[in-house]
Formats: structure tokens, C-alpha cells, sequence
């Protein structure tokens, strides 16, 4: 076997580091945590914090005690990466930074896997703490229903209080598919909100609608097999959540989703490139990887999240 020159390309990893595919929202509801190593122990504090002690202390007494609780979990990160190679014909030939087009190629890829991953830890039922936090609308519950759908408001502040007294903080948040806030515009009660506001979302919704800020999950998936016609459809169907989003996350602070990521030398990310002989290949190539030290998206704070299903009729 040869012995070929390998090596992190330095440009091609800052260029990775601050890729950000349009429309993908996991690194947003499934905030990072950095973690030292590849597996471990995080932790899930209790409420006892919330609760009314008594606090006055008496004449030649010791403090009053609170007895916090906490328990543990486990992460394991995986790694993950793609590659491809590069014909250095075409780099020549290329009328763009052919070597920087390839990583952007390999980025969304990556992308679209870390999606699917949050999107299937979204949906799946066993992320909540129990029944009572998530529902299935219909009939005239859907958003989009011939009776002109439900009170929307009515049905975002219940969803809200049930975050806040599951987990002791307000949801902040509503994160809706492209397809669903398409729908939520139409809504009458969300036309009149429309009326004054020129600060829109994707799909074309005000930023904050009733205390929630708004994200829109706008991402689409090529769902054909390898070597068919493509078939690209939304990555998230007709769902919708209310949660809450800490605006500076951690370690201890509160979110239904965490991400642990390692990332053993500073660096989420790395691209190598790594020269191909022409025996191995018909011209000379570059041999590119887009690599990812770890990651494990967990559901952390399980009463954070209120989930509707089939929201479109």
C-alpha cells in the first residue's frame, strides 16, 4: 500500500466550521454541550429548587437544608463522516473552488443526517415524560380544516402552561414545518397578527406569535434509493412543538433536547484531503472527508416539549 500525504486541511475546516445549511434547525432545538470525552455520565437535576422551603433561621441554629437531587444517564458519541474524490481535471477545469463546493456537497449530507436523527428524536413518543404531553389533533382541531381550523391562540398558551408546569420554565418556543406554517399563515387569527409586521419568517410568519418566538423547520430530503429518479419531499411532516429554549444552554441549563458533542482537540469538525495516485484512479484526485469527532442527541428534559401530531387535515 503507499504511503499517501494526509493531512487536516486547515481552509477547508474553517470553511466547514462556518457552513450553515439553509433551513436546518437541529443545531437550534438540539443545542450542543461539550463534552472531554467520547462517553459518560450527564447529569438531570431535580425541582426541589422550586419548591417553598423555609428559609428563616433561627437564633444559634444551623442554615435549613434544601436536599437537592440529581441523577444521571449516559452518552455515547458517535462518529460520523463523509468522502468523496476529486478529479484534479476538474478542479482545473472548474469555474468555482471546486475542492470548497465538494466539502459544502458533503456538509449538507452531514447536515441532513443530524436532522433526520433530531426530527426522529422530536416525534418519538417516548422523548416526553408521559401521554398528557403530546396530542393528535383532527377534524376541526387540524389547522388547516374547512371549519377554519381551532382557536390557535387558546391551543398555544395550553400547550405553554403545560411546559411550564411540567418543567418550572414557560415555553418560548414554537418550531413548525415549512408545509404546517404555510397552513398557520392562512389562520385568521395569524392574518390579523400579519397586518404590521414585515419581520417574517421562511414562510412568511411573524417572528414571535403570542409570546413564542417561531422557527421553521424548512429543510427537504431526497427520499429515493441509491441509482433511482430523485424524489425530495419535507424532512418534517405534519408536526408541531411548543417548548422551551434556554437562551444561553448547558450543561445545567434546562432543554428537552441536548447535544453531547466531542471534540477532543477544539474542533466539532475537521476536512482532510488526501492525494490519489493515478494508478488508482484514471487521472491524479484529491481524496476530501468531512469528519465529525462525536455527537449523541438526547431527550434531557422531558417535560420541556409539548408535541402536537397531524396537524394537517
Amino acid at each position: 500500500m503507499d504511503k499517501r500525504q494526509y493531512a487536516i486541511d486547515g481552509v477547508l475546516t474553517s470553511f466547514a466550521l462556518g457552513y450553515k445549511p439553509e433551513g436546518l434547525i437541529a443545531d437550534i432545538v438540539c443545542p450542543r454541550v461539550y463534552v472531554d470525552e467520547d462517553s459518560g455520565y450527564y447529569y438531570i437535576f431535580g425541582t426541589e429548587h422550586l419548591k417553598s422551603h423555609k428559609t428563616i433561621r433561627a437564633p444559634k441554629s444551623g442554615p435549613n437544608m434544601m436536599n437537592l437531587t440529581m441523577s444521571t444517564s449516559t452518552y455515547l458519541c458517535n462518529q460520523h463522516s463523509l468522502a468523496d474524490h476529486i478529479d484534479e481535471l476538474d478542479i482545473k477545469r472548474a469555474k468555482w473552488d471546486a475542492e470548497s463546493s465538494l466539502v459544502e456537497d458533503l456538509m449538507d449530507a452531514m447536515y441532513i443526517d443530524l436532522e433526520t436523527e433530531v426530527y426522529d428524536l422530536m416525534k418519538a413518543t417516548s422523548s416526553y415524560a408521559s401521554s398528557s404531553f403530546y396530542t393528535t389533533l383532527s377534524g376541526s382541531d387540524q389547522i388547516d380544516s374547512a371549519g377554519g381550523g381551532p382557536d390557535l391562540e387558546d391551543l398555544l398558551d395550553d400547550a405553554a402552561l403545560k411546559v411550564k408546569n411540567g418543567c418550572g420554565r414557560m415555553a418560548n418556543t414554537l418550531v413548525v414545518p415549512i408545509e404546517v406554517a404555510l397552513a398557520i399563515k392562512q389562520h385568521s387569527q395569524v392574518q390579523d397578527q400579519r397586518k404590521n409586521v414585515t419581520d417574517l419568517t421562511l414562510a412568511g410568519l411573524p417572528r414571535n406569535l403570542w409570546g413564542l418566538n417561531v422557527i421553521v423547520a424548512g429543510s427537504v430530503k431526497d427520499t429515493a434509493r441509491e441509482g433511482q429518479t430523485k424524489s425530495l419531499a419535507a424532512l418534517w411532516s405534519d408536526y408541531m412543538w411548543v417548548m422551551y429554549l434556554d437562551p444561553n444552554p448547558g450543561w445545567r441549563k434546562m432543554a428537552f433536547l441536548k447535544n453531547f458533542t466531542y471534540r477532543p482537540d477544539g474542533l466539532a469538525w475537521k476536512v482532510t484531503k488526501e492525494d490519489v495516485p493515478a494508478r488508482e484512479m484514471p487521472n491524479n484526485a484529491k481524496f476530501i472527508e468531512v469528519f465529525e469527532s462525536g455527537r449523541d442527541p438526547k431527550a434531557v428534559g422531558t417535560s420541556a416539549c409539548y408535541m402536537f401530531v397531524d396537524c394537517l387535515v
